[in-house]
């Protein structure tokens, strides 16, 4: 049980930031950069400092719900 209440919500703590981190990559690495950038200028889609903030969001709000749970698991 203590390991659930660990395990799965560390899991979904770190998808959010695992996606930041490829962000980062994906803008620091020019090639990939510049087919990212045309892509989102073709499709509309958000630019990179979008994504990054919405992805800060979701894992602030992700990081309110785990953290205690997981805070939980260690004090059972």
């Amino acid at each position: 049980m203590n390991g659930a209440l660990i395990g799965l919500p560390s899991l979904f703590l770190w998808m959010p930031i695992s996606f930041l981190v490829s962000n980062c990559v994906l803008f620091v690495v020019p090639p990939l950069r510049q087919i990212a950038e045309s892509y989102s200028a073709k499709t509309s889609r958000v630019t990179f400092r979008e994504a990054q903030q919405m992805l800060l969001k979701m894992t602030f709000y992700f990081a309110l719900v785990t953290l205690p749970l997981i805070a939980l698991g260690f004090i059972l």
